[in-house]
């Protein structure tokens, strides 16, 4: 890993005393901000292996296997880094294979309006994205090269695999169908307690295009709920010593650190780097040290935002890409998770934007948020989710919902600043996203 050369010791006690001032200063006037923008850092990317970091950003947020009008939807488990190493669930695999063979072999059929309840009807396999994915950048990300896809349309939210063909959908409806040798797998045997039904499939009206929801054929899904494990804690008390432990990863010597807490924030600065760990459970890394570095690609930002994760001991091991955007001076990227098979969102009252977020440039990190609580499906608490959503979601108008005004109704674990959480309905209505009792 290209690591920047630590900086030359200032000689001269007073002025080294100065710039000590001037940095922890600057460092409290970036973590006195609220719009959630901070931070920079030592660590350069790994470009040497790129690949496998980037396969958690071509890394979907959905995953759904179809044969016959039942699904398979996995949000959690589609692919995970260990270490350097990216790890693909058997249908991520697969999809990989499809589009590898898309590169090497497809060619372009053309243009469509997207019929979801034709691409359904058979065996399927659908990817679906949190962010509109650039074609150009997903082919790099892939190895790929040319404008295959890029010639054809700027970007997609959705891929869907079908016998002989791969076909891109935009979160407008449109489509474009490219021929490939590729075939989807079959559907697990084994399902998380529940398959999913098509909104297309079903008529079910009230939604634009179509959305996955979650079914089981009880009157109740019993799930396990969501366990939320402080790395910083030790029998539930919030210590010192292991927060100091835990930041020591940041700093290129720890034993220079310098340690302060005050009304229950602790801070560690050393000459060019802040980590503040807040009561709320977030992390704050800030370092001002210098880029040497030029500018970045998307694959090399988001390839150093990555192995700067897998440095951070407290990081989920589930996550996925779910906003970026290129500042000018480098790219910003947020991150989410899940669990059990499930989305993990936060509730209206925290103030938490992503469970992480990393800023690149010049070739390096240099902004870090992290909502420190490692989030594990508990085998100790259950509870059970009702159907009344899905209910109203069949009776669209009746119920109050516009045709096409839904995008999204799906089960997920909602964080509300609890050490456990139960699954809530999350529903995206006319672009703004609410959620209520699993009833």
């Amino acid at each position: 890993m290209m690591r920047i050369k630590p900086v030359p010791i200032i000689k001269g006690a007073a002025l080294a005393a100065l710039v000590v001032c001037a940095v922890i200063q600057t460092g409290m006037l970036w973590f006195s901000r609220t719009d959630g923008s901070l931070f920079d850092s030592i660590f350069a990317p790994r470009r040497e292996s790129l690949g496998d970091a980037l396969l958690i950003a071509v890394k979907p947020f959905r995953l759904t296997v179809g044969a016959d009008g039942s699904f398979d939807s996995r949000v959690s488990d589609i692919a995970y880094m260990s270490g350097q190493k990216a790890i693909p669930s058997e249908a991520f695999a697969a999809y990989q294979a499809a589009l590898a063979e898309l590169f090497r072999s497809g060619g372009f059929v053309g243009a469509e309006q997207a019929d979801w309840a034709a691409y359904l009807s058979g065996s399927s396999l659908v990817a679906e994205y949190a962010v509109s994915m650039p074609s150009d950048i997903f082919t790099r990300c892939l190895g790929g090269s040319g404008g295959l896809l890029s010639s054809r349309f700027p970007d997609f939210s959705s891929v869907v695999i079908v016998p002989g063909f791969v076909i891109f959908v935009n979160g407008g409806g449109e489509a474009w169908r490219f021929t490939a040798p590729v075939e989807p797998p079959p559907i697990a045997d084994e399902a998380p307690g529940f398959r999913s039904v098509s909104s297309a499939l079903a008529g079910m009206t009230a939604f634009a295009g179509n959305a996955f929801l979650p079914d089981w054929p009880e009157d109740t899904l019993e799930y396990n709920q969501l366990a939320l494990e402080n790395p910083y804690t030790l029998n539930g008390d919030l210590l010192y010593s292991t927060i100091q432990s835990g930041i020591t990863v940041f700093f290129e010597n720890p034993s220079v650190v310098r340690p302060s807490s005050v009304n229950g924030i602790y801070t560690f600065t050393d000459e060019s780097t802040v980590v503040r760990y807040n009561p709320d459970g977030t992390l704050e890394y800030a370092s001002f040290r210098s880029s040497a570095g030029g500018a970045d690609t998307f694959e090399e930002a988001f390839s150093a935002a990555v192995a700067f994760i897998e440095r951070d001991p407290a990081r989920p091991r589930d996550y996925y890409l779910s906003s970026y955007e290129n500042t000018g001076s480098g790219w910003a990227f947020s991150f989410d998770c899940a669990a059990g098979g499930f989305p993990i969102y936060f509730s209206e009252r925290l103030t938490v934007g992503a469970f992480m977020s990393v800023t690149v440039e010049g070739g390096e990190v240099s902004r870090y948020t992290h909502y420190a609580f490692i989030p594990t499906v508990s085998q100790e608490q259950t509870a059970q989710a009702g159907r009344q959503n899905l209910a109203d979601a069949a009776r669209g108008t009746e119920a109050g919902y516009e045709p096409g005004s839904l995008t999204e109704m799906t089960l997920g674990y909602r964080l509300d600043g609890a050490d456990t959480a139960k699954l809530y309905w999350f529903v995206n209505e006319n672009g703004v996203r609410s959620s209520g009792p699993a009833r």
